[in-house]
Parts: C-alpha cells; structure tokens; sequence
C-alpha cells in the first residue's frame, strides 16, 4: 500500500499528468494496490479457513471464555480487514475513475493512512494482551 501511495506522489510523474501526456504514477501504482487488495483478499480467506477448522474441532464462539475472546478479537480483525478491502478497491477504481490527480492522491492517500493507523491500533491492542497476561 505504501509503495502504491508514495509512486503518486513523484513529482515529475505529476508533471506529465497534468501535462496531459500519459498518467505514467497510475500505471506504477496500480499493480501495487492490486497486490495489496490480492494479499488482503488471501489473509481474509486464511482467516476464515483457520475458524472452519476451529469449528470441525468443537471449538466454537460460545464454547469457553477463551474461545469467545478469541473469535471476538479475529472478528474484529475481519472486519476491519474487510473495511480496508473496501477502501483499497475504492482507491483503485478512483485512481482509474477520477481525472484529477490531487483527487487520485487524497483517495490513495486516505486509503493507505486507514491502513497504517489500523496497523498501529492491531500492535498496540497485541502489545496490551501480551502485557496484560
């Protein structure tokens, strides 16, 4: 997502945009968002085969305490998983969409700071658990 953020952000790339000579940033950026929704897309499914599994074993969401935190905790991770899903393939379609370029980097530029302050929320909530044991 990074990589995808900072390839709109090359100045001369911006130049011939709004020159009109091509939209060379879109062309660097795209395979990196498509990487990135394909790489989410498989952790999703990663996620939900590991609860198939926990489920052919009889450990459900309201089996013990354990469990019920556990499910509580990845499934809020799916869905903020899924959120930003929906906020790549936005920025995707935007980036092919809009005309603007300024628009094009503040929906790439939205969608990668949703990314990133997830990230720090996932550590820092990991890092209580592990503190709190």
């Amino acid at each position: 997502m990074e990589v995808a953020r900072r390839q709109l952000f090359h100045e001369i790339d911006i130049m011939e945009e709004w020159l009109g000579l091509g939209r060379p940033a879109v062309r660097r950026a795209a395979p990196w968002l498509i990487a990135t929704i394909g790489l989410g897309g498989l952790f999703l499914a990663g996620q939900w085969m590991a609860w198939r599994q926990l489920a052919q074993q009889g450990l459900y969401f309201a089996t013990d305490p354990n469990s019920y935190f556990f499910y509580l905790v990845t499934g809020v991770h799916a869905a903020h998983l899924f959120l930003g899903l929906g906020a790549l393939v936005f920025a995707l379609v935007a980036m092919f969409r809009l005309r603007r370029v300024e628009m094009r980097q503040i929906a790439v530029d939205c969608t990668a700071w949703y990314w990133h302050a997830m990230g720090v929320f996932w550590l820092f909530l990991f890092g209580l658990i592990v503190f709190f044991q």
